[in-house]
């Protein structure tokens, strides 16, 4: 069992394109003490297809433990976030050396904050997919006017 830990971001800004980021440190709960370790590899993934050839760079994060991956705003990475405003899921596959098989993880923007004892108490928001379509939107027309200013 592992716990994941890290943060999906998406930039728009005037004169470049959109740009999608994903931080991510994973930590096993196999050993005592043990600490978050930064994969190699992560992908979004949409049907049987990942989101591998809008990668663009690939750095190790602030923090320990974590690295961040960047990518274009193709079509596969931009269907995964109109996919997550839609249903609040999003699929991850990521690797710890590169190259490795993929672990598959599910991400529930709903969840607000996870019970690991009792699921069914963790707190839930149904209303977080539809806050993160408007900001989806609302920074996509912010990049799109300051562009058109000009």
């Amino acid at each position: 069992m592992v716990k994941l830990a890290g943060s999906l971001n998406y930039y728009a800004w005037s004169g470049r394109s959109p740009l999608v980021s994903i931080k991510l440190g994973v930590h096993p709960f196999t050993e005592q003490g043990s600490k978050f370790e930064a994969p190699a590899e992560v992908y979004l993934i949409l049907g049987n297809r990942t989101n591998r050839a809008d990668k663009l760079q690939t750095i190790d994060a602030e923090t320990g433990g974590f690295r961040m991956f960047a990518f274009s705003a193709g079509d596969l990475t931009m269907k995964s976030l109109v996919a997550l405003a839609e249903n609040g899921h999003l699929l991850l596959g990521y690797a710890m050396r590169a190259g490795g098989m993929l672990s598959l993880v599910e991400a529930d923007a709903r969840v607000r904050q996870i019970n690991i004892d009792d699921l069914d108490k963790s707190e839930i928001d149904e209303s977080a997919p539809k806050r993160w379509l408007d900001c989806l939107v609302e920074a996509t027309n912010v990049g799109l006017s300051s562009s058109r200013r000009k």
